[in-house]
């Protein structure tokens, strides 16, 4: 039988995805949001050249940036 935990009992670690793809710093707007479809993911940690974290980005950062039609 499953257990269920309460949501004020969960912690980052029991909802963290432990397979972390990242993006890179230089990948234009299209090219991240094909990325977040390509992973099912809404955001990522950015690496650079060296793997060191730049920052995170998410699918709330590129709303502002994608084309409307008309």
């Amino acid at each position: 039988m499953a257990t269920t935990t309460s949501f004020s009992d969960l912690t980052a670690r029991d909802i963290m995805t432990e397979d972390v793809v990242t993006a890179h710093p230089s990948w234009p707007v299209e090219r991240l949001a094909d990325f977040f479809m390509e992973y099912n993911i809404s955001g990522a940690p950015v690496t650079d050249d060296h793997g060191d974290l730049v920052g995170v980005v998410s699918m709330s950062d590129l709303t502002p940036h994608i084309p409307r039609p008309g």
